[in-house]
């Protein structure tokens, strides 16, 4: 018997895929990011995040498969194929919009991940997609300002669109 850990013929080949399974992927993109190949790659298209792999970058990680090994969500899985690749250039593999901050209007998560996480909870847990978390933890810091602060006594504070709009004055003057 040989050494378990060893690699087999198999798993060095050059020529890999992935089996995705976009009911499963929240875009969390844990994947793209950990990927050194850059075969799996994300892209924030407007109100949009997609998620692409193109099979002739892959090399399946020396048969380590990161993006296999570090998905939360068990939604892809790294395959040796038998052949190269066909196609050539990226492949959509799951998409999603964007949601938006009522506050700030930034964009800050794909709804699909917020949904995902949403059911994780489980039921009767519903995931804030109205604020993003900046603006999120604001609300809370004021809304605990406002329930403990003794009667009558002012509490000042700022907004976290007033912090980022102060920010952003003082990176423009500079």
């Amino acid at each position: 018997m040989g050494n378990p850990n060893e690699k087999t013929a198999q798993d060095k080949r050059d020529n890999w895929t992935v089996d995705h399974d976009k009911n499963k992927c929240a875009l969390c993109v844990v994947c793209a990011k950990n990927c050194p190949t850059d075969a799996l790659r994300r892209d924030v298209e407007g109100a949009s995040l997609a998620l692409y792999f193109n099979a002739n970058l892959c090399d399946g990680c020396g048969g380590e498969a990161l993006c296999e090994a570090q998905c939360p969500e068990e939604a892809i899985k790294s395959l040796p194929a038998d052949k190269p690749a066909e196609e050539s250039g990226f492949v959509l593999l799951n998409q999603s919009a964007m949601a938006q901050c009522q506050y700030c209007d930034e964009y800050f998560a794909p709804i699909r991940r917020l949904e995902v996480i949403g059911k994780k909870g489980g039921e009767g847990h519903d995931v804030d997609q109205v604020y993003c978390p900046l603006c999120r933890r604001t609300n809370l810091v004021v809304q605990f300002i406002e329930e403990t602060r003794a009667p009558g006594s002012k509490a000042e504070y700022r907004s976290a669109k007033d912090i980022l709009r102060k920010a952003q004055k003082r990176i423009d003057s500079e």
